[in-house]
């Protein structure tokens, strides 16, 4: 059976900044962090730090 998330995750993949939060499921947020989205660097670096960054949020939250 499929359990109910116990979070979300929002991202905002914006031409200057990658914006992401950790919302619980009231959508409160719990931790929020904004990155550079480095596009002269190309596609794989903004999609990396896409990844990276979301990973870490979880980590973020419990600081």
């Amino acid at each position: 059976m499929h359990q109910a998330p116990n979070y979300f995750l929002g991202i905002d993949l914006g031409g200057t900044h990658i914006k992401s939060a950790l919302l619980d499921i009231n959508l409160n947020v719990i931790t929020e962090r904004s990155d550079p989205t480095n596009v002269s660097i190309g596609p794989d670096h903004v999609c990396s730090t896409v990844f990276i960054r979301n990973m870490r949020i979880k980590e973020d939250s419990t600081e």
